[in-house]
């Protein structure tokens, strides 16, 4: 006769049946065989686990929310991911929890979902895992795993950067944002760190949703057009057709006197027709510029004031 069920969990309980070695096959298998033998009449906690782990929906549920779904304290969530944690330290990493953690440290600037299908592929993973999933894992298994951090979102694909590198692009796209302030700047005179890998350049800055750049990814501006440049642009094309020269000699005229050369570079005349070809509001033929629609409106005077300021000029000496 079978000892009531309280007894066998009492049983099972002091004695967990855990493999003497760390679990082979994909992370996830044996992270889920963990759960299983931890809980193996518990089902709900192996839900709740996995849940917290990122193993059944994709992304990590906080301890909150499962206290709230599972009508649990926080301190009871808490201890039951404890026990998890101490069966995990008992087994072991599994064996292909190091090798993902090799091949994330050797990532520069990738799309996450290429990472996870070369993952998948090499049989590390047997379904997609999201990236703060692994992690949770890894620490679950007290593994540093050195998990690239997202830098944003671009066409619905995450792109993902090394630890060590995030700093350096974040720099290089806040100058860029800087340089773009007046007028569109060619990414060859502002290129990307090394590391970053050329056919990813133009995604980076595309996911930054003050930057925009050419097809080609060789000219960048400001979404918010030319700024204090842009209003000589709109006030010329508001009085007829102009050519691309003309605008470009009057954005010369205006910052000629007021920054050095250091300061300002004005823009090419590729980098203008890049611009201005990808504006709803104006219609480039060859070298002519025409106003098809409403334009942007100009920015306020204390904006232009406050973008010049920031670009370098010199205020104004007060009057003796």
């Amino acid at each position: 006769m079978d000892p009531p069920v309280s007894v066998r969990v009492y049983r099972w309980r002091n004695q967990p049946p855990l493999p003497a070695t760390p679990p082979p096959g994909p992370v996830d298998i044996a992270t889920w065989r963990l759960l299983w033998r931890v809980y193996a009449i518990r089902p709900r906690r192996v839900e709740m686990m996995a849940r917290y782990l990122g193993l059944a929906d994709g992304a990590p549920v906080s301890v909150s929310q499962l206290g709230r779904d599972y009508k649990l304290s926080r301190g009871r969530v808490v201890e039951a991911y404890g026990t998890l944690a101490r069966a995990a330290a008992q087994v072991g990493a599994p064996v292909g929890l190091r090798a993902v953690s090799d091949r994330l440290a050797v990532i520069t600037v990738s799309f996450e979902d290429d990472v996870v299908t070369a993952l998948l592929a090499d049989g590390l993973l047997a379904e997609p895992l999201t990236l703060e999933a692994i992690a949770m894992v890894a620490a679950l298994f007290r593994l540093a795993v050195p998990v690239p951090e997202t830098l944003g979102v671009t066409g619905g694909r995450r792109l993902i950067c090394a630890p060590g590198l995030t700093a350096a692009v974040r720099r290089w796209r806040s100058r860029l944002v800087v340089a773009t302030m007046i007028v569109p700047v060619r990414l060859a005179d502002l290129p990307a760190p090394e590391q970053v890998p050329p056919e990813l350049a133009a995604s980076l800055l595309t996911c930054d949703p003050r930057l925009e750049c050419s097809s080609d990814g060789a000219v960048v501006w400001r979404r918010d057009r030319l700024s204090s440049a842009g209003d000589i642009v709109v006030s010329m094309l508001t009085t007829g057709p102009q050519t691309v020269s003309a605008l470009l000699d009057a954005i010369r005229l205006r910052y000629a006197n007021r920054y050095t050369v250091a300061d300002f570079k004005p823009p090419s005349g590729d980098a203008l027709r890049a611009y201005l070809a990808a504006q709803p509001w104006v219609s480039l033929d060859d070298d002519r510029v025409t106003l098809t629609g409403p334009a942007p409106a100009p920015l306020p005077r204390v904006d232009r004031v406050f973008l010049d300021a920031f670009a370098g000029s010199r205020p104004p000496r007060p009057e003796s």
